[in-house]
């Protein structure tokens, strides 16, 4: 199936896997801003931020004595009390929340959570 062949694919970035080894490659000029949205902190510069500095993309969010958050919500409401450089992701199945100085050692979690039987369905 089509999620056999993606899962199988190696998590690596396109400039890496494929253009730095192809030799055909063409380039269009266009004139649009581009931001290559990479990390959960690339949010800020693309998102608007509140008078705090918070960042919400989904459904409601409420932050009280709160500042420069990052978060995603899918369900109802998720209230902040009294926090500062969160980043708070919900799924479907799974809460994330790292503060923003950790986040990028997410991959070393994830890697963790794949070795482990019980938790490892949620990686995928």
């Amino acid at each position: 199936s089509l999620l056999d062949a993606f899962t199988k694919i190696p998590s690596e970035p396109i400039d890496k896997a494929i253009m730095e080894k192809s030799k055909n490659i063409r380039m269009v000029p266009a004139s649009f801003a581009w931001d290559d949205v990479g990390s959960w902190n690339s949010l800020e510069r693309i998102s608007s931020l509140d008078g705090d500095e918070n960042c919400h993309i989904g459904k409601e969010a409420f932050y009280f004595e709160s500042s420069g958050n990052i978060s995603t919500c899918k369900k109802s409401l998720i209230a902040f009390l009294g926090v500062k450089n969160l980043i708070v992701v919900e799924t479907d199945d799974v809460m994330l929340v790292s503060d923003k100085s950790s986040i990028g050692n997410i991959k070393k979690m994830v890697q963790i959570l794949k070795r482990n039987k019980t938790l490892q369905k949620f990686t995928q």
